[in-house]
């Protein structure tokens, strides 16, 4: 197959590195794929921390680390800002958007362009975003492939769309690995911070100090892109701004327990990567939560308030060392079901399926 992917910009978000990953797979077996994205438009300082602060992909500085660097597939970003069209692209078999603008941009194009279809890692009803444009992309005569039931419920229930193909996202086991081992004894707890007020950082840390509060001594462990307010980090917390991907692993590795306090979600790396290394995971049901979670690699906590969650995380760091190593074994069975040769081979699949089903039907 002839694959195209439409991307907002190329930047080290989670969504572009998920594109790429995707692109990859495709490539290694055998498709032809190219991945276009727009000059960025030169977005101030100001302007930049705004986009993070709500969400948005987060155009790149010119020569910046993206998650497209050295990919053995055709990446072209072309000479120009805003929206993509249709000389910009080659023709394909399949042209996939994978953001709501991008979605506007593609269906724009004429038909030689490729089958339409829209990769929704997100529903981006966001305050500051144009609800009413959001919800008229969902609306669009594509098909869509989404990476969370909690995504396939509201083509369903929202759109009125059935036809939705779900597919996971996918994790790379190698580069998060599992190592056997018990409850570390320093009650470690960790968290991932982002600018994104939906991400809600700030209620893992109100979690951590309400174990605190409870003299149940915990070592706080977080990383993010930036460097959270320290009038938000428990006391004695240790946090990394933008560390590498094998320290990332590491930070997983090391904890005893996961904190996912996200209101909103697609789905949600973190879970994947932590439960990868072996890390249980209380998490609230946003995103991918309540799947990943189904099958005993942590616990779901529907509630906001953070003694309720902190009651979860308890009674993880309570476990005796054998209860906890079953729970940190099937963290890491439950994400080998989603490692990139399985999630790649179903996206593979799903796209094949959109491409036959066309053909009969013209």
């Amino acid at each position: 197959m002839d694959i195209t992917f439409v991307i907002p910009s190329a930047n080290l978000s989670g969504g572009i590195r998920i594109v790429a990953e995707h692109a990859r797979m495709l490539h290694e077996r055998g498709h032809r794929v190219t991945v276009v994205s727009p000059r960025p438009a030169g977005l101030s300082a100001g302007a930049r921390v705004k986009a993070a602060l709500r969400g948005r992909p987060i155009p790149r500085k010119k020569g910046g680390p993206t998650h497209l660097d050295g990919a053995p597939y055709t990446v072209c970003q072309v000479d120009h800002a805003g929206a993509v069209v249709a000389d910009d692209v080659p023709d394909a078999d399949l042209i996939l958007a994978t953001w709501w603008e991008t979605a506007e941009w593609v269906d724009a194009m004429p038909e030689c362009k490729g089958v339409k279809v829209s990769f929704l890692q997100g529903y981006e009803a966001h305050p500051w975003l144009p609800k009413d444009r959001v919800d008229a992309v969902w609306r669009l005569p594509m098909r869509k492939i989404v990476v969370s039931e909690w995504l396939d419920g509201i083509a369903k229930e929202r759109f009125g769309d059935d036809s939705a193909i779900l597919v996971s996202n996918g994790v790379n086991t190698l580069g998060f690995p599992f190592v056997e081992r018990g409850l570390s004894g320093r009650r470690v707890v960790g968290a991932m911070f982002s600018p994104a007020s939906f991400k809600r950082f700030g209620l893992a840390c109100e979690v951590v100090g309400e174990l605190e509060r409870r003299g149940r001594g915990v070592e706080f462990v977080g990383f993010g892109g930036a460097q959270a307010d320290e009038g938000v980090l428990p006391v004695g917390a240790k946090f990394e701004v933008a560390p590498s991907q094998e320290r990332i692993a590491e930070i997983y590795g090391s904890c005893d327990c996961w904190l996912f306090t996200s209101d909103k979600e697609g789905y949600g790396l973190p879970l994947l990567e932590a439960m990868s290394s072996g890390t249980p995971v209380v998490a609230t049901p946003a995103g991918a939560a309540p799947e990943l979670l189904h099958s005993g690699g942590g616990k779901l906590v529907d509630s906001d308030d953070p003694r309720v969650i902190a009651d979860a995380v308890e009674g993880i760091l309570s476990l005796e060392d054998a209860s906890w190593r079953m729970l940190s074994r099937a963290a890491r069975a439950e994400a080998e079901k989603h490692s990139w040769e399985v999630i790649g081979g179903q996206m593979e699949d799903a796209l094949q399926r959109i491409l036959d089903e066309s053909r009969v039907a013209h």
